[in-house]
């Protein structure tokens, strides 16, 4: 896919609710707005699980044409064709469903977000890739610095892009200090989600009254070509970003308010 996804504007935290506090014997999930937002093409979630539960309890991606999990906490083997890959804290894979065959061992704590796409008629036409499994381990020298005005981030690519035909782009932004002042207003011609891992950012969003608080957990689904700005954000400030398509122009925008 050259142009963006079809995405709506959604908007979902989950940041403070209960049922993600202490979960205990159990799995607990919950998607982010990716399902609406993109009319079922896509669809992701946070899970995190305690104690005794079952693979059963996980969202269902035994017959998915895409799949990403990103570990927050705990850790996860899975197998490969002929190997098998064991999964801590920001370690990623992609398309190794989460099925009973494929999970091999968990920690009793876990954590992680998913995201994924059904094997439908409408995904072979938007996504024309059929890629292979691919691992991203998290390690210091794959956070890169950003260049020139946003040299305030550095940037961990998952790879997705390569393995892709460039039609999907994941990967982790982090703050390197503190920044009032922020982005700036501005806009992408690409659609993205955005899914909180640490800290916070307040950012002004085109058709949303006053500010979005995000924290881990909060999820933001944002369309090509509307219009934000992370005005201020903590110093310890990590977002997942899944960016369609992967090759987008980033352009100056006056503030919608």
């Amino acid at each position: 896919m050259s142009i963006p996804l079809p995405i709506g504007l959604k908007i979902v935290q989950t940041a403070r609710l209960g049922v993600f506090q202490a979960p205990q014997d159990r799995l607990v999930s919950q998607e982010l707005g990716l399902n609406s937002a993109t009319d079922g093409l896509f669809s992701a979630y946070r899970v995190k699980a305690d104690g005794c539960w079952s693979v059963a309890d996980l969202p269902d991606q035994s017959d998915a044409w895409f799949t990403l999990v990103y570990v927050l906490d705990g850790s996860l083997t899975l197998r490969l064709d002929d190997s098998s890959v064991t999964l801590q804290a920001h370690d990623a894979v992609a398309q190794v469903p989460l099925t009973d065959a494929n999970i091999l061992a968990r920690s009793t704590r876990l954590e992680f977000l998913t995201i994924q796409v059904p094997d439908t008629a409408r995904a072979h036409e938007l996504l024309t890739f059929r890629s292979l499994p691919a691992i991203s381990l998290d390690a210091p020298d794959t956070h890169v610095k950003g260049q020139g005005p946003r040299d305030y981030f550095d940037y961990r690519d998952l790879g997705l892009a390569q393995t892709t035909n460039r039609q999907i782009e994941v990967q982790i932004v982090r703050a390197q200090r503190a920044r009032q002042g922020g982005t700036g207003w501005h806009c992408h011609s690409m659609a993205q989600l955005s899914y909180g891992l640490s800290g916070w950012a307040s950012l002004g969003v085109q058709g949303v009254p006053g500010r979005v608080m995000q924290e881990p957990g909060d999820a933001l689904s944002i369309p090509a070509g509307c219009v934000h700005n992370a005005e201020s954000f903590s110093d310890d400030y990590w977002a997942l970003q899944l960016q369609i398509p992967p090759d987008y122009e980033t352009t100056p925008a006056p503030s919608p308010e």
